[in-house]
């Protein structure tokens, strides 16, 4: 009975360890309904050239992240804007989103320790969820002329207990970015709108 304990624990443990986890092209659908907002002005959107393809995340690799991010943004503004481009410099005309860096990461959200016992042989455990956190680096042109720096941060809404669940609470992440830049980028339009 220690034996089938200790390959429990040792189960338990490993969950959370070891190899990297892949995850190749995703999509992020935000949750926009009460923010929504009608622009009537263009997007261009540049994810720049610092954002890598393949992405590291602690022991989460992802593949396709560029096109992933693309098409989540498109996604995220295609009901509110009567034209999004993806481009490399900032539009003249219209609402420019240019992102320079996105920086994901890992924090932990909960930790709980117990105690476990089996036919009279017992140990000590502890569950740890853990979240995804993205740091992001952009700016937002009206009309190509900067509007509004952005040095923000998002947390997924969703945690992870063991490591196949890595790669939806990353794609969760990614919604809430996509959520967030929307709301910003909203925002701003509307701002810059009752300037002129």
């Amino acid at each position: 009975m220690r034996f089938f304990f200790s390959f429990v624990l040792s189960v338990l443990v490993l969950s959370m360890s070891g190899c990297t986890i892949r995850t190749g092209f995703f999509t992020a659908d935000a949750y926009l309904r009460p923010h929504q907002t009608e622009i009537k002005q263009p997007l261009t959107i540049i994810i720049d050239q610092d954002i890598p393809n393949n992405l590291s995340a602690g022991q989460l690799q992802v593949t396709n992240f560029r096109n992933s991010l693309k098409i989540s943004l498109y996604h995220t503004f295609e009901y509110s804007v009567p034209e999004i481009n993806f481009a490399d410099s900032v539009a003249t005309e219209g609402i420019t989103l240019q992102l320079f860096r996105i920086r994901p990461d890992w924090q932990v959200a909960d930790r709980r320790s117990g105690f476990i016992v089996v036919d009279g042989t017992g140990g000590s455990y502890t569950d740890t969820d853990v979240i995804s956190i993205i740091r992001y680096d952009g700016i937002i042109y009206h009309d190509g002329k900067k509007k509004l720096a952005l040095d923000e941060t998002v947390a997924s809404e969703i945690a992870a207990i063991i490591r196949r669940d890595l790669p939806e609470v990353f794609q969760d992440s990614i919604r809430e970015l996509c959520e967030d830049i929307y709301q910003r980028v909203t925002q701003e339009a509307v701002v810059s709108r009752l300037e002129e």
